[in-house]
């Protein structure tokens, strides 16, 4: 074949027995087999010996990688030294390597550090022990299915318990960090992302809160509590009177606090409303005022809520209460008391109406009862 300027198109249409000589880097060549295809450096010694030393495979080498390699090797040959003898070596980047600096140049440059840690989290956790090693040209769709499965059901190193949406987790950063290995990094072909065509695990929508049996059993709880986790029994009791998530308490700062609210810098949507107020009613003002911790930057101490949490779920006997279910808690009591859905998302901050519609169900008790109330109404104007 002719030497032309090699294109990523022209690779992947090129059928065994072709060889592809670049025309930007003289000597450069794709040589093509019958499974698969290598880049070789095509150059004589000073000596007049012919040499073609392999590069590395394709599309683990890509053609932005050849080209670099095939260049100091010209350099080389142009000072008289045979690059075979003792060439460069470059191995081709793994997931490893594409982890890091997915969260090096993006996820801690372009998502709130909590966004960030939990990646990371989710990184050393389930993506590096499962492909960390394997190069990233290599992946294949396969691959990305096998994990997903292993996490799917709990087979993962460590994990206690089939894990479906955590696969579902794993597998949106996973074609994040793919995208970027195809587009900014530069790593593998674009249109190759080997996430694309996995399919998602189905996710039914949380409905859990307290319910009306469960308020006195809570209360009773955390008097017992708060002798023991006195701040962390503050703070979880203000998650639930504000109806505000979990990180945004646990965060606060003394300097946020003004009057009634809170005005927090750093919370889910700070980059499309800025600066977002949490409401405290007297109740929970009056926690803060009796527990706050005066020697740290945070009202209630940053304290890990997990160890109070616990206990408390244990003594109420409901173990399947999650904290960030508080937050549906006191939308469920808000709802059931005449406010509406639209009062309850501008009090949670929500950017979309279609957030807040997710508490929608809350209300099919009275819808029924207007239902009813308006068929009776009806009647009786028909009847005159």
């Amino acid at each position: 074949m002719a030497t032309a300027t090699l294109t990523r198109k022209r690779i992947q249409i090129a059928k065994p027995g072709d060889v592809l000589k670049d025309e930007k880097v003289p000597g450069l060549q794709l040589r093509c087999f019958e499974k698969r295809k290598a880049w070789y450096f095509l150059y004589r010694t000073k000596d007049g010996k012919q040499r073609r030393p392999k590069i590395g495979g394709y599309p683990a080498f890509s053609l932005e990688d050849a080209r670099r390699v095939a260049r100091k090797m010209r350099e080389q040959v142009a000072l008289g030294n045979d690059p075979a003898e003792k060439r460069p070596t470059e191995r081709p980047a793994t997931v490893a390597d594409l982890a890091q600096r997915y969260l090096n140049e993006w996820a801690y440059r372009r998502k709130k550090k909590g966004s960030a840690d939990e990646d990371a989290r989710l990184i050393d956790t389930y993506i590096k022990p499962a492909l960390g090693k394997k190069p990233v040209a290599d992946v294949t769709l396969e691959d990305v299915e096998r994990v997903l499965e292993r996490i799917t059901n709990g087979d993962m190193p460590g994990q206690r318990k089939p894990a479906p949406i955590m696969a579902n987790r794993v597998r949106a950063l996973l074609h994040k960090m793919f995208n970027l290995a195809e587009t900014r990094f530069r790593l593998r072909p674009q249109h190759t992302n080997p996430v694309r065509g996995t399919i998602r695990n189905r996710e039914r929508p949380r409905r859990r809160h307290l319910t009306a049996a469960e308020f006195p059993r809570f209360r009773e709880a955390v008097d017992e509590l708060a002798a023991v986790y006195p701040a962390r029994v503050a703070a979880i009791l203000t998650i639930l009177f504000t109806g505000a998530r979990v990180n945004e308490i646990v965060r606060a700062r003394h300097e946020q606090l003004d009057g009634d609210r809170i005005w927090l810098d750093d919370h889910k949507t700070a980059g499309t409303i800025g600066d977002k107020p949490v409401v405290i009613p007297k109740k929970a003002r009056a926690l803060m005022q009796r527990y706050r911790v005066t020697d740290s930057p945070y009202i209630f101490g940053g304290y890990d809520l997990r160890p109070a949490w616990e206990k408390l779920r244990a003594a109420i006997d409901a173990r399947d209460l999650q904290l960030r279910d508080l937050r549906r808690s006191f939308a469920s009591v808000a709802l059931s008391n005449g406010v509406t859905l639209d009062q309850v998302g501008k009090l949670f901050g929500h950017t979309s109406t279609q957030t807040t519609q997710g508490y929608a169900w809350m209300m099919e008790g009275q819808s029924k009862d207007v239902a009813e109330r308006t068929a009776e109404a009806m009647e009786m104007l028909m009847e005159g």
